[in-house]
């Protein structure tokens, strides 16, 4: 993947799957490795303090979590990036965890969180292997301690280490047990608290208009509205600056292209075995997919319906997921699949006709990889 700088250090680019992609690639190595979710706050943290600014540098992966810092990729540097927000990329970790067979472990935040939040993961992901989870105590620990807490979590053999210990504390913690702890650590903080239902995650609409951080604000007053009020000013000011000194340095290199490989393969399972079904539905599934896909902007590459799943070879555009373009096909499905063979809803309601779980993965698939998928996820109804 691609790195490009914000102010003072890089940030990575690249489509919201490649980042899933890279994360799960970085477990698989089973090295020692982290990744930043890197928000206002955090760029401008680093651009104060040159210590957190080196532990940003050396992470594996800096997702543009902020929608400013992915704005600022995209009119600035001339990069179609769009934002890999940790709040969106928790829940889709557990569930490609869940079908990849990986393993997860949750550190930091309160033992009732967490508590929470496995009771939820074990309600949504029935399957998702969650090896354990710790409430460090909220003050400084003694070596011997610290020494303890990677036993403890190294002994559950973890492929992902999810942590939340907030802003700048998380990173650091990463960056210091890098090489000590053997799994992917990745620097959650307030996603916890939102998957767990502890707190409430803004409108839509406010996240499209960079206003999340005011949700936030309006949320918890009196701990962040300083936060809020210096790191955003000083953010603005430097972005001011950058696009000044751009416009009378006439560098014409700042606006640079990225190139993301947005190829994917999927696979998803229906309900019901497709021969036992009247009528065309085959024509009318592969008709379908390809309409759809080209509504969101996608490309089909490649259609196999098969008797218990569905295989699709796909290039999806930066902007959307490939998570987003299942769910819109899984919906938009039902609609034309009920439309054209009406007997469907006597047998099947709209929310149950495909099951929730699907893979996606940029290497091919075989035979033997996808029946394991099935296998795992349950197999057919």
């Amino acid at each position: 993947m691609v790195k490009e700088s914000v102010f003072t250090f890089p940030v990575t680019t690249g489509s919201y799957q490649a980042f899933i992609e890279e994360i799960f690639a970085l477990s698989e190595k089973k090295a020692s490795s982290y990744v930043c979710f890197a928000n206002v706050h955090m760029v401008v943290e680093a651009y104060r303090d040159a210590a957190f600014n080196s532990v940003v540098k050396h992470a594996d992966i800096v997702t543009p979590d902020g929608k400013p810092v992915a704005l600022f990729l995209r009119l600035l540097k001339g990069i179609n990036q769009v934002r890999v927000c940790g709040l969106d990329v928790f829940p889709d970790l557990l569930r490609e965890a869940e079908a990849r067979g990986k393993s997860i472990y949750f550190y930091g935040t309160t033992d009732d969180i967490l508590s929470k939040m496995k009771e939820k993961a074990h309600q949504e992901f029935p399957s998702l292997n969650i090896s354990g989870s710790y409430s460090p105590p909220f003050r400084t620990l003694s070596e011997e301690e610290k020494e303890d807490i990677i036993k403890i979590i190294n002994d559950t053999n973890p492929d992902l280490v999810c942590v939340a210990l907030g802003c700048p504390k998380q990173e650091n913690w990463m960056a210091s047990h890098k090489g000590k702890i053997n799994g992917c650590m990745l620097g959650l903080g307030h996603a916890f608290n939102v998957y767990a239902g502890e707190a409430k995650r803004s409108p839509k609409w406010m996240q499209q208009l960079s206003l999340e951080w005011a949700y936030r604000l309006y949320q918890e007053p009196g701990r962040l509205w300083k936060r809020y009020f210096y790191t955003n000013s000083l953010f603005l000011l430097l972005t001011l600056k950058y696009y000044l000194s751009s416009l009378f340095s006439g560098n014409k290199k700042t606006k640079s292209k990225a190139i993301y490989k947005c190829e994917y393969n999927v696979v998803w399972i229906p309900m019901l075995e497709f021969p036992s079904l009247s009528g065309d539905i085959h024509d009318t599934i592969h008709r379908s997919i390809r309409a759809l896909c080209e509504q969101r902007g996608a490309n089909v590459i490649d259609t196999n319906i098969h008797a218990n799943y569905i295989q699709l070879r796909v290039s999806v555009p930066p902007k959307i997921s490939v998570s987003e373009l299942i769910e819109f096909l899984k919906d938009s499905l039902a609609a034309k699949l009920f439309r054209s063979h009406p007997t469907l809803k006597n047998s099947v309601s709209r929310n149950t006709l495909w099951k929730n779980g699907f893979f996606v993965t940029t290497d091919a698939l075989n035979e033997n990889l996808i029946m394991r998928y099935i296998e795992h996820n349950g197999g057919r109804n």
